[in-house]
């Protein structure tokens, strides 16, 4: 399927995009070498939650530095078997995985599952790329607590 980008304001927040208060989920993202973006979210095919995340379509082969508002989270593994192994090979050791984060790079080919908390706020939140001329593209989304 053609992932392709879609408004912010007319595709409202999927069933894939809403999370409920205190409750821990695992998110997948991968970075297909393409945009972020599909029916179920800026993650793609069903969206990123609920371990369906993706990341393809249409914004070339690059990286992602990928922002989460509101929570931070915990890497728990990535992925690179995917990847050109000399990029890998000439990023990995500039990573860091420990520690809370609330901004992960997905490099083209990079899998990375990561654990995160909701709790304290009910409502909306942004998740997007910030790479700024790719935001400005509307790789942005809403997702939803409640």
């Amino acid at each position: 399927m053609d992932h392709q980008w879609k408004n912010l304001e007319t595709t409202g927040v999927t069933e894939e995009e809403t999370v409920k208060l205190n409750t821990t989920e695992i998110w997948n993202l991968v970075n297909t070498g393409g945009g972020m973006m599909g029916d179920g979210g800026i993650m793609g095919n069903g969206g990123m939650m609920k371990g369906k995340g993706m990341m393809g379509g249409g914004m070339m082969q690059m990286p992602h530095p990928i922002h989460i508002h509101q929570v931070q989270f915990n890497i728990l593994e990535r992925d690179p078997s995917e990847m050109d192994e000399d990029v890998w090979n000439s990023v990995k050791d500039g990573l860091i995985d420990d520690g809370w984060q609330d901004t992960v790079l997905l490099i083209p080919g990079m899998k990375i599952k990561i654990i995160m908390r909701f709790k304290n706020f009910k409502g909306l939140f942004l998740y997007h790329c910030h790479n700024l001329e790719h935001e400005d593209m509307g790789m942005m989304r809403n997702y939803k607590i409640e």
